[in-house]
């Protein structure tokens, strides 16, 4: 995976994540699926637990 399209796909995710409201939960597989890669939970996890 390119350096662009992996920043680009954090991007999306975390953008997401943003737009969760406080107090409201979003498991991986529905994140994954707002950004259109609904097979990929596992990447969203990992994304996830890296951010700081």
């Amino acid at each position: 995976m390119s350096a662009v399209l992996a920043e680009g796909l954090i991007y999306k995710i975390l953008s997401v994540v943003e737009e969760i409201p406080e107090g409201r939960v979003a498991t991986y597989g529905q994140i994954a699926r707002l950004i259109g890669r609904e097979r990929n939970a596992r990447l969203v996890g990992k994304v996830l637990s890296n951010a700081s």
